[in-house]
Protein backbone atom coordinates (compact mmCIF):
# COMPACT_ATOMS: atom_id res chain seq x y z
CA UNK A 1 0.00 0.00 0.00
CA UNK A 2 2.81 2.43 0.91
CA UNK A 3 4.67 1.63 -2.30
CA UNK A 4 1.51 2.22 -4.30
CA UNK A 5 0.95 5.60 -2.58
CA UNK A 6 4.58 6.58 -3.17
CA UNK A 7 4.33 5.59 -6.84
CA UNK A 8 1.08 7.55 -7.20
CA UNK A 9 2.59 10.69 -5.63
CA UNK A 10 5.71 10.55 -7.78
CA UNK A 11 3.69 9.70 -10.90
CA UNK A 12 1.41 12.69 -10.35
CA UNK A 13 4.42 14.97 -10.07
CA UNK A 14 5.88 13.74 -13.34
CA UNK A 15 2.60 13.60 -15.28
CA UNK A 16 1.79 17.32 -15.34
CA UNK A 17 4.04 19.23 -17.71
CA UNK A 18 5.22 22.68 -16.62
CA UNK A 19 3.64 24.22 -19.71
CA UNK A 20 0.20 23.15 -18.54
CA UNK A 21 0.78 25.03 -15.29
CA UNK A 22 1.84 28.26 -16.97
CA UNK A 23 0.18 31.46 -15.83
CA UNK A 24 -0.03 34.81 -17.51
CA UNK A 25 0.57 36.66 -14.23
CA UNK A 26 4.31 36.72 -13.49
CA UNK A 27 3.64 38.55 -10.20
CA UNK A 28 2.18 35.39 -8.70
CA UNK A 29 4.52 33.56 -6.33
CA UNK A 30 4.44 29.79 -6.62
CA UNK A 31 5.76 26.84 -4.57
CA UNK A 32 8.48 24.42 -5.65
CA UNK A 33 7.34 20.83 -5.84
CA UNK A 34 10.54 19.00 -6.74
CA UNK A 35 10.76 19.33 -10.55
CA UNK A 36 8.10 21.99 -11.08
CA UNK A 37 6.39 24.85 -9.30
CA UNK A 38 2.70 25.42 -8.69
CA UNK A 39 0.32 28.11 -7.53
CA UNK A 40 -1.65 27.25 -4.37
CA UNK A 41 -0.92 23.50 -4.58
CA UNK A 42 -2.88 20.84 -2.70
CA UNK A 43 0.32 18.74 -2.39
CA UNK A 44 3.96 19.69 -1.70
CA UNK A 45 6.68 17.03 -1.64
CA UNK A 46 9.37 17.99 0.89
CA UNK A 47 11.72 15.01 0.35
CA UNK A 48 12.15 14.85 -3.42
CA UNK A 49 14.46 11.83 -3.55
CA UNK A 50 12.07 9.31 -2.00
CA UNK A 51 8.90 11.28 -1.15
CA UNK A 52 9.34 10.18 2.47
CA UNK A 53 7.94 13.55 3.61
CA UNK A 54 5.11 15.38 1.89
CA UNK A 55 2.23 17.71 2.71
CA UNK A 56 -1.24 17.10 1.28
CA UNK A 57 -4.87 18.16 1.65
CA UNK A 58 -3.53 21.73 1.70
CA UNK A 59 -6.06 24.54 1.98
CA UNK A 60 -4.76 28.09 1.73
CA UNK A 61 -6.34 30.76 3.96
CA UNK A 62 -4.17 33.56 2.54
CA UNK A 63 -1.80 34.00 -0.40
CA UNK A 64 0.14 37.14 -1.30
CA UNK A 65 3.37 37.95 -3.17
CA UNK A 66 5.26 37.88 0.17
CA UNK A 67 3.58 35.21 2.32
CA UNK A 68 1.07 32.37 2.20
CA UNK A 69 -0.66 30.51 5.01
CA UNK A 70 -2.65 27.30 5.05
CA UNK A 71 -3.17 23.94 6.71
CA UNK A 72 -3.25 20.29 5.80
CA UNK A 73 -1.56 16.98 6.65
CA UNK A 74 2.16 16.21 6.99
CA UNK A 75 3.11 12.64 6.05
CA UNK A 76 6.47 11.33 7.24
CA UNK A 77 7.89 7.87 6.51
CA UNK A 78 10.09 6.45 9.29
CA UNK A 79 12.34 4.87 6.61
CA UNK A 80 13.18 2.12 9.11
CA UNK A 81 14.80 -0.20 8.13
CA UNK A 82 14.49 1.57 4.76
CA UNK A 83 11.94 3.88 3.11
CA UNK A 84 10.26 1.08 1.15
CA UNK A 85 9.65 -0.90 4.36
CA UNK A 86 9.12 2.09 6.67
CA UNK A 87 5.86 3.17 8.27
CA UNK A 88 4.15 6.45 7.44
CA UNK A 89 2.74 8.77 10.08
CA UNK A 90 0.32 11.61 9.29
CA UNK A 91 -0.30 14.66 11.49
CA UNK A 92 -2.11 17.99 11.14
CA UNK A 93 0.11 20.86 10.03
CA UNK A 94 -0.15 24.62 9.65
CA UNK A 95 2.08 25.95 6.85
CA UNK A 96 3.49 29.44 6.38
CA UNK A 97 5.41 30.11 3.17
CA UNK A 98 7.79 33.09 2.95
CA UNK A 99 10.94 34.56 1.41
CA UNK A 100 10.07 34.62 -2.30
CA UNK A 101 13.06 34.19 -4.60
CA UNK A 102 13.76 34.23 -8.30
CA UNK A 103 14.85 31.01 -10.03
CA UNK A 104 16.85 30.98 -13.24
CA UNK A 105 14.71 30.39 -16.31
CA UNK A 106 11.39 30.69 -14.43
CA UNK A 107 8.65 33.25 -14.99
CA UNK A 108 7.41 33.19 -11.39
CA UNK A 109 9.21 33.65 -8.11
CA UNK A 110 8.87 30.76 -5.66
CA UNK A 111 8.56 30.74 -1.88
CA UNK A 112 11.91 29.59 -0.50
CA UNK A 113 10.97 28.85 3.13
CA UNK A 114 8.17 26.85 4.72
CA UNK A 115 7.45 27.01 8.42
CA UNK A 116 5.59 23.89 9.55
CA UNK A 117 3.73 24.10 12.87
CA UNK A 118 2.15 21.03 14.41
CA UNK A 119 -0.96 21.81 16.50
CA UNK A 120 -1.05 19.99 19.82
CA UNK A 121 2.70 19.41 19.94
CA UNK A 122 5.03 21.32 22.23
CA UNK A 123 8.76 21.88 22.49
CA UNK A 124 11.29 21.50 19.70
CA UNK A 125 9.06 19.17 17.70
CA UNK A 126 6.21 21.70 17.43
CA UNK A 127 7.83 23.72 14.61
CA UNK A 128 10.04 22.84 11.66
CA UNK A 129 11.66 25.17 9.08
CA UNK A 130 12.11 23.78 5.57
CA UNK A 131 13.96 25.25 2.61
CA UNK A 132 12.05 24.54 -0.60
CA UNK A 133 14.44 26.19 -3.08
CA UNK A 134 14.10 26.24 -6.85
CA UNK A 135 12.75 23.32 -8.91
CA UNK A 136 15.28 20.57 -9.60
CA UNK A 137 16.47 20.08 -13.17
CA UNK A 138 15.01 17.08 -15.00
Amino acid sequence: MRRLLLAAVLGALMAVPAVALASTNPKEVWVTDCFSSRFQPKLIVISCGDASNYLDKLRWSSWSPTKAAGSGRDHVNSCTPNCAAGHSKSVRVNVTLSQPRRCRGRLHKVFDKAKLQFPGQTGRNSTQMVTLGCPLKQ
